[in-house]
């Protein structure tokens, strides 16, 4: 019976509707679970793809014929399966085709496929019929799976752009059907819509959707995030929002500069803030000027980092994982939470661990150095970034020096982005226990503080020579000044021996006597 009433080209719908069983019957379980026959509908099929009608049907030997609904009352047969064989118009063609539970294929869906069809299902060639209408949806799925803003790249779901009253923000999806409805709104504790309606073209097949907004800034707000979102039916899109945090170039917040100065090759971490922020935004300048470039930033639980060198903690820190050469410039930092907004600077400098060089010396070796007495001694550091300083210090130290520095002249030498300084200083040895004096040239500066090199001096002959001649001078010096005493003492002696006997001649000449130093002389 069902056959006969198929093959007629148009069967008027009022008789249909007179055996209509289930007409847009969703697949849902009864109540006692088993599952209950129809189709869904609306069934959503992407232009361009195979498509199937899915339907779930009770029975082994099933009859079912698939018509158009061409018209109000009519129905139009395009294929159908009896007992496992296929047949119609369709099913020739190869336009269409069918599983054995009675589910419809479209080899190739178009946008002629939206409409309605009807499934006309039978247990048996004789038995009644059951119907079962299901619509039709083409969908066409966008390129890009997100709504995009004109302002940021096209195959980005978050992005950073500073921004002031005149900026318009333009959201929009293009080339999809149905059309998606879009609307902007800002990300807060408490989110705050925007009442824009959305502007849609179309080619006769797909859509372009549109929203712009405009005005949306808060005088007080440094950073602000809003977002676009889309909505459709069937879902197209693989992610509905996308988010843009702005910064409002009109409002200033206080600057904290500081300067960096880390070892090439280490772990740099540089905090905008002690506390958690809502929004954080890291910039790169090379040289100060008004040109930055943005590394990374994060609003909320969203965080993005533009390059693969740079890092963010959960609390905004940058982490550069290990510092090189091109990191060297000015990080500027953007914070805002609900109480404070807040900018740093850091100015950011690389330095390589360096050993000073003192003229003679090999520096992969011990230095042994030999010298005379007084002297001139150079040590030199070069490519070094910070401005340092050089300074002799002697290791072994005592009440009195034994080696005096004098005439000392260090020469700072720009070379590009780093220095040269060369230190020279005249000395003279004093004194020393043994023949070997332990010196070092010592750098001082804000980093490399306590980086130096220890020379070993050696005292040659000339020192040695010079030792013993001023010895010999001493004792030489010594034994004359014996001598001379000496002499004098003699010569005392003799005078007064002389005296002694001229006074004895002229006494004998008194029979009274003579006195001599008071003292009465006999003769």
């Amino acid at each position: 019976m069902i056959i006969n009433q198929c093959d007629h080209d148009a069967w008027p719908t009022k008789m249909i509707f007179l055996f209509v069983v289930i007409l847009g019957t969703f697949l849902t379980p009864n109540a006692s679970g088993d599952t209950v026959e129809g189709c869904d509908s609306p069934q959503y099929l992407e232009i361009g793809s195979k498509g199937v009608l899915n339907c779930f049907f009770n029975g082994h030997q099933l009859t079912v014929i698939w018509c158009n609904t061409t018209g109000q009352y009519s129905l139009t047969p395009i294929m159908k399966i009896i007992g496992g064989g296929k047949r119609g118009k369709g099913y020739i063609s190869g336009e269409y085709d069918m599983y054995l539970n009675g589910s419809l294929i479209i080899n190739e869906v178009s946008i002629e496929h939206e409409q309605t069809y009807t499934a006309i299902k039978s247990d048996s060639p004789t038995g009644t019929p059951s119907f079962y209408k299901v619509i039709v949806v083409t969908t066409v799925k966008p390129d890009v799976g997100h709504p995009v803003v004109d302002q940021c790249k096209s195959d980005e779901t978050s992005c950073f752009i500073e921004v002031d009253r005149r900026t318009r923000l333009r959201c929009h999806v293009q080339n999809t059907r149905p059309a998606v409805d879009l609307m902007w709104y800002m990300s807060t504790s408490h989110e705050k819509y925007f009442q824009l309606s959305t502007n849609y073209t179309d080619d006769g097949i797909t859509y372009t959707s549109e929203n712009t907004i405009t005005d949306f800034l808060y005088e007080s707000s440094l950073l602000s995030l809003l977002v676009c979102r889309g909505n459709s039916q069937p879902p197209l899109l693989q992610q509905n929002e996308v988010f843009v945090l702005t910064e409002n170039i009109n409002t200033s917040a206080g600057v904290q500069s500081d300067q960096k100065m880390f070892e090439l090759g280490s772990k740099v971490i540089l905090s905008c803030s002690q506390t958690k922020g809502d929004f954080t935004v890291w910039k790169k300048s090379e040289n100060l000027t008004n040109h930055y470039t943005v590394l990374a930033f994060a609003a909320f639980n969203i965080s993005k980092s533009y390059y693969d060198e740079y890092k963010l903690t959960s609390e905004g820190s940058l982490i550069i994982h290990s510092v090189k050469e091109q990191n060297v410039g000015f990080y500027q930092c953007t914070f805002q939470n609900d109480v404070t907004m807040v900018k740093r600077l850091f100015h950011v400098n690389v330095y390589v661990p360096v050993i000073p060089l003192v003229t003679g010396c090999i520096q992969s070796e011990p230095c042994i150095l030999p010298v005379t007495s007084e002297g001139t001694l150079h040590c030199c550091v070069t490519g070094i970034r910070e401005r340092v300083n050089l300074e002799w210090k002697i290791v072994e130290n005592s009440s009195s020096p034994a080696i005096i520095f004098t005439a000392q002249r260090v020469v700072v030498s720009p070379n590009g982005d780093s220095y040269d300084v060369c230190m020279t200083s005249h000395y003279q040895i004093h004194q020393i226990t043994g023949q070997i004096l332990k010196i070092k040239c010592q750098i001082s500066g804000q980093y490399l503080n306590n980086s130096s090199t220890t020379v070993h001096l050696v005292l040659t002959k000339d020192y040695a020579t010079r030792s013993t001649s001023n010895q010999s001078e001493r004792y030489l010096s010594s034994w004359q000044l014996y001598v001379a005493i000496a002499i004098v003492v003699s010569g005392i002696l003799t005078v007064k021996m002389f005296l002694g006997c001229t006074f004895s001649r002229l006494c004998s000449r008194v029979s009274k006597g003579c006195y001599l130093d008071n003292v009465k002389v006999l003769v």
